[in-house]
């Protein structure tokens, strides 16, 4: 898994994590057995602000992922 990770850095993608965790954001790094995202995230719903969040995800946890190229 994390040689087809590897390829997807600096992507957009699209992960479905357990329980059903959906997580949109840009894989910055690749460890040994995590993964570094990068997350726009709203700080308030009703502006348009965000801010950006960085997500560590060990591969054990990713049930599925999609590379997208807009987000």
């Amino acid at each position: 898994m994390a040689f087809r990770l590897r390829q997807l850095i600096d992507c957009r993608v699209r992960m479905v994590l357990e329980e059903n965790v959906r997580v949109h954001g840009k894989i910055t790094f690749i460890g040994s057995d995590f993964v570094e995202i990068v997350s726009a995230v709203k700080k308030d719903k009703n502006k348009h602000e965000f801010t950006k969040k960085v997500l560590l995800v060990q591969f054990d946890q990713i049930k599925m992922v999609e590379h997208v190229d807009k987000m």
